[in-house]
């Protein structure tokens, strides 16, 4: 009964974080998107694409469904450009 009950606390513990780290993205893309350049966001987001890829496809899907469309084919567009 004890491992069942650690193991629900465990998952729960990362369901909290990933939830986190997914409010934390949205806040800083709110709060930086009118104050610094955009390269900045992109290049930020292009880390969490390397280190965290599911979150930052939440993000992309949380903003296509509030109404906000482009902003991962530009990312993808000014990554390939930066490789070339």
């Amino acid at each position: 009964m004890v491992a069942v009950t650690n193991k629900i606390e465990t998952n729960f513990d990362k369901t909290t974080l990933v939830r986190k780290i997914v409010h934390l993205i949205i806040h800083l893309n709110i709060c930086w998107q009118s104050n610094c350049d955009l390269s900045f966001l992109t290049d930020f987001r292009y880390t969490m694409q390397k280190r965290f890829p599911s979150i930052l496809e939440v993000y992309y899907k949380s903003n296509e469904r509030s109404g906000i469309h482009g902003i991962r084919e530009n990312d993808q567009m000014t990554w390939l450009s930066s490789k070339n």
